[in-house]
């Protein structure tokens, strides 16, 4: 139960910070954008905040891969 607590939280505070981030981003959306990375990664990197946008991932793929875990760990 313990360790299913802690991946939720790590899932949520990973989730609020890519929230925090994609409104940074779309305040400074530009109005083009390289094709490959796209407008909404453009914006991030405009935004210099790629370095926490790909921390926030990590920790919600890190709280699921965690409470996947501890489903199917089972007792």
């Amino acid at each position: 139960m313990k360790k299913t607590l802690i991946g939720g939280f790590i899932a949520l505070i990973g989730s609020i910070m890519m929230m925090a981030f994609s409104i940074s981003a779309t305040c400074m959306m530009e109005t083009g954008w390289d094709m490959p990375p796209g407008k909404f990664l453009s914006a991030i990197a405009a935004a210099n905040v790629s370095f926490g946008f790909w921390v926030s991932i990590m920790l919600i793929v890190l709280g699921g891969v965690i409470l996947v875990f501890e489903f199917f760990k089972g007792e």
